[in-house]
């Protein structure tokens, strides 16, 4: 996908609107921030006294909560196998099949990450100048199963990543 863009504009960097039209590039930089969530938890304040639907539970007017993010892009009632890299997870099928609300690497509504979109686009175009130019690889040196470092407020990998990068 990447390198048909790139034959269609001559070789040259793909314009904005090609690169927001690589629905494959999309689905993978979305699964990556959900199975490594940048923010594992959105703090919000309640508004106004709710009670939660199907329950007797209340919450006041100025309670704390907090989400868990990771534990929403865990939950396999979303995310089959929620382990497993699978951009299919985010194909337009899928997306249509579940709230939005369960994916929350940027928040979600009117307290959405507002360089969300920003943030999205500069992922895609490194992305594709590095799948360009680079051939990516796994390691001997990462272990079977990745561990989020628990000290990474930004859920880094414990030990960190390492790839085998060929040049193309």
């Amino acid at each position: 996908e990447i390198d048909q863009a790139y034959e269609d504009n001559n070789g040259k960097l793909p314009d904005y609107n090609d690169i927001q039209g690589l629905p494959y590039l999309d689905s993978c930089i979305h699964e990556a921030l959900r199975l490594h969530t940048p923010v594992g938890n959105l703090l919000r304040t309640c508004n106004e006294e709710t009670k939660l639907l199907g329950t007797d539970y209340i919450i006041k007017k100025n309670d704390l909560l907090t989400i868990s993010a990771i534990g929403i892009h865990m939950d396999e009632r979303y995310y089959p196998n929620p382990k497993q890299f699978n951009p299919d997870n985010f194909s337009k099928e899928a997306r249509q099949g579940r709230s939005p609300y369960t994916f929350l690497a940027f928040g979600q509504g009117p307290r959405a990450c507002i360089g969300m979109r920003f943030a999205l686009l500069e992922a895609k175009v490194a992305t594709a100048m590095m799948m360009r130019k680079f051939t990516f690889l796994p390691s001997a040196k990462n272990p079977e199963e990745l561990e989020v470092d628990p000290v990474s407020q930004l859920g880094y990998i414990k030990g960190g990543l390492w790839s085998n990068i060929e040049r193309r």
